[in-house]
Parts: C-alpha cells; sequence; structure tokens
C-alpha cells in the first residue's frame, strides 16, 4: 500500500515539475493545492511547501522580466518581493540552493539593491551572491567619474582572479557546484547595466586566454574595453568553463535585447575564434541590421563596423565557398593597402577553389575600379570572358565614371553598398532581398 501511496507521489510531484517547467502558474497553483489536500506528509511540511511555492513563483516571474513581450504589473512583483524578504527573514535557507540563487536573482532584477547589499547576510556568501553585490555596487558606481569605474573594474576583475573561477587548476567538487550555481545565476538576469558589465569583463578574461594562447588576431570586439587594465596573459585557464559563462552572459542579454549591436558584434567573433563561419556570418549580419537606422545606408559606425569586421565577413564568405561576394564585400575595408591585399586572395581563391556564387549576377554591386581590374585580369586567366564582360559592362556605368562629382560618385557607391549588403543579409538569413 505504501508503494503505490509513492509511486502516486512520484507522478503528482511530476506534474508539478512539468507545469513548473512550462510556467503555468495558475494551473500549477491549483494542482499543488489538490496535492496538498492528498497528500498527508506534505500538510505536516507547511514551510517546504510554501517555500516550493514561491519558488516557483519566482522562477516565472524571472522569466517574465527576462522576455521583452511579457509585462509584469508592478502590484504583482512589489507583493512577490515582500513575499521574498518575509521568507528571507525568517528562515534559515541553504545559501546554494535553488530557491535563494533564483531569489536573489529576481531581487536585482527588480532593483531591491539596499536589501541585497545590506540586509541579506547569509553565514556564508557563495560566489553567486558576491557577483550579485558587485553587480549590484556598479550601478551605484555609473554616475561618477570614468577613474573610479576603472576603480571598480580592476577589483571586480581581481575578486574572480583571486578566487581561482576560471583557473584549470581548481577542480574540487565545491568549485564545480559553485561555478554552476554561478551559471544558473547568470542565466536568469534582466539587468542591462548588470550584463554589460559582465559581458565586458568575461569578454576581456577572453581576449586575455586568446593572448596566451598565442592568438591575439582572434581577439573579441566588445564593449566598454577602456575601463579594463592592459591585456596580459590569463594562463591555466578553464577554457570550458569560460566559454560557457561568456557564452551563458550574451545569450541571456541578447535574450534580453537582440538588437544590442555591442553583444552581437561579441557573439560573432565568439564564433569566429572557434571557426564557426556560419554562425558568425548570422552575427555580424545581425550586428549590421542593428548598426543601421536607415535600410543600411552608410556612413557606418565606425567603434563597430570596422575593417576586421568587414575582412571577417570576406573570410565566412570565403570558407562557405561565397568567393565573389568575399572579394566584393572586401570593397568595404578603409584602409587602402589592407584592402588591396584582401582583393589579390579573394581573386586567387576564384582561380584556385570552386566558387558556388553566381559571379555575373554580383558584378552591379562592385564601385571600385581596382577590384574590377583584379576580377576581369583573374576570369581572362581562367578564360571565363563572359564574367569578364559583365564585370566591365558594370563599372562602365556613367554613374561610376571617373570624372562625375565627389557628390555622385558617393551616392553611387552607397546605392551598391546597400545592394551589396542586402545580397548577403538575404542569403544568410535566407530570405528575399
Amino acid at each position: 500500500m505504501q508503494g503505490k501511496q509513492n509511486r502516486l507521489n512520484a507522478v503528482l510531484l511530476a506534474k508539478l515539475e512539468q507545469l513548473a517547467s512550462i510556467k503555468n502558474l495558475s494551473k500549477w497553483s491549483e494542482f499543488l493545492n489538490l496535492v496538498v489536500t492528498n497528500t498527508p506528509v506534505l500538510q505536516q511540511r507547511n514551510d517546504a511547501t510554501i517555500q516550493e511555492a514561491v519558488l516557483a513563483q519566482t522562477r516565472c516571474l524571472n522569466y517574465q522580466l527576462q522576455t521583452s513581450h511579457c509585462a509584469v504589473d508592478e502590484v504583482t512583483v512589489n507583493h512577490h518581493v515582500n513575499l521574498i524578504k518575509q521568507l528571507l527573514r525568517k528562515s534559515s535557507l541553504p545559501p546554494n540552493g535553488q530557491f535563494m540563487i533564483s531569489a536573489v536573482a529576481f531581487l536585482i532584477n527588480v532593483a531591491q539593491d539596499d536589501f541585497v547589499l545590506s540586509e541579506l547576510t547569509p553565514a556564508v556568501k557563495p560566489p553567486y551572491f558576491l557577483l550579485a553585490q558587485l553587480l549590484t555596487a556598479w550601478k551605484q558606481v555609473q554616475g561618477h567619474a570614468k577613474e573610479a569605474k576603472i576603480q571598480f573594474t580592476g577589483n571586480f576583475a581581481t575578486y574572480f582572479e583571486s578566487n581561482g573561477f576560471f583557473s584549470a587548476s581548481s577542480n574540487s567538487r565545491q568549485f564545480e557546484n559553485d561555478r554552476m550555481n554561478l551559471l544558473s545565476f547568470i542565466k536568469l538576469l534582466r539587468d542591462q547595466e548588470h550584463l554589460s558589465l559582465l559581458i565586458s569583463f568575461l569578454c576581456h578574461l577572453y581576449n586575455r586566454y586568446l593572448l596566451t594562447a598565442k592568438k591575439p588576431q582572434l581577439a573579441l570586439e566588445f564593449q566598454s574595453k577602456d575601463l579594463w587594465r592592459i591585456d596580459v596573459e590569463l594562463p591555466a585557464t578553464n577554457v570550458e568553463y569560460l566559454d560557457e559563462a561568456l557564452f551563458t552572459a550574451l545569450s541571456a542579454g541578447l535574450r534580453l535585447n537582440p538588437m544590442h549591436a555591442f553583444w552581437l558584434r561579441s557573439l560573432a567573433d565568439y564564433y569566429y575564434t572557434k571557426g564557426a563561419t556560419t554562425n558568425a556570418l548570422g552575427y555580424y549580419m545581425e550586428t549590421v541590421c542593428a548598426c543601421m537606422e536607415n535600410e543600411l545606408l552608410p556612413p557606418f559606425p565606425d567603434v563597430l563596423l570596422d575593417d576586421l569586421m568587414w575582412y571577417r565577413i570576406r573570410v565566412c564568405l570565403t570558407s562557405s565557398g561565397h568567393h565573389t561576394l568575399a572579394a566584393i564585400v572586401a570593397q568595404l575595408i578603409v584602409a587602402n593597402s589592407y584592402r588591396l591585399d584582401q582583393y589579390l586572395l579573394a581573386a586567387n581563391n576564384i582561380r584556385t577553389q570552386s566558387v558556388l556564387d553566381t559571379m555575373e549576377t554580383l558584378a552591379p554591386l562592385c564601385f571600385d575600379h581596382a577590384l574590377v581590374e583584379t576580377l576581369t585580369d583573374t576570369f581572362e586567366r581562367i578564360q571565363m570572358t563572359t564574367r569578364t564582360d559583365a564585370f566591365v559592362l558594370a563599372s562602365g556605368q556613367p554613374s561610376l565614371n571617373m570624372a562625375n562629382s565627389p557628390e555622385v560618385m558617393i551616392a553611387e557607391r552607397s546605392r551598391r553598398t546597400v545592394r551589396l549588403l542586402r545580397t548577403i543579409a538575404a542569403m544568410t538569413f535566407r530570405v528575399y532581398a
């Protein structure tokens, strides 16, 4: 008889877990009342039942706060804040439990800074809790001078480095638990200022790892680089955990703000370092879209859409066999000698490798006569007369005549640049340009 009751309890608890996982809070509450009514042992553990109910509600609210289309009314938030505060003041909860992780994340997500910094004082402060306090303190530094911010970020970095969270030598079971709890906490963050600091720090660490691995040319672009001290090597790095932490933070940020250009660029660069050029190209083009307000019209913001990004887009296109597009996108590189070098590399790829794009139809996207000369010379060498004619015809349009006024030339180059970016975006996002 007891075995049947245990199996029934297991089924009921599994159903509760399912309703909680799909964030159906109303059905969850209704079913919880039914379970408690029919399970005498739960009636004797009223405190545990209340804690579980608050945990489910906290998870739902954290999810809604992280999702831009989910509106959470202020009355509900305030009621839940008071409920959590009462529980934390009355109960001695394990600091590493899922309830505390969700509760602390919720409190800093709804700007309960004073409570987290002053009133919430667990006997043991695990890493996620100290991170919560640091992120909360960061918001108070925002209005200060740059020197104060640099001092804060220095202390922020020192804390993580001195505790060995990203060190390969720290592999005890307690460290592993702390690391997993830290990742669980990061996934729940929804404040852009908190995430900006954390993502900036993790990108800074990742660049230091790349420097140590003798791969500085793969460095990530990220926001607020000037707040971190000069990059130095980061020996004995736990690369897997650093990867996971950075990817988790970027995913949390982009779930909150999918059009954050800096985060998109950082994620694109991250994929580029891994050789995942298809994913990298997608996020590079999302970065372009996030930076452009007038249908991809130049001028481009130099901070993000720089020569390095156009170079990496060229590499991504090359890796997928789109060698003609790779050559044409190199036109957007500003540095003259660097741009000409990319033309020669792309032309050599056209001559020696299989080309998967339709060369002739891409000719109207060219606006640099140096590129046309390089490509037509290549086509003549491999006896592709029709392609030579197409590029000569496209570059010989009156709008590209060198005798035109600078205004006319700039307008035509802008028009062709827009067509080029739309073509790459259409191919990348699988839509019709």
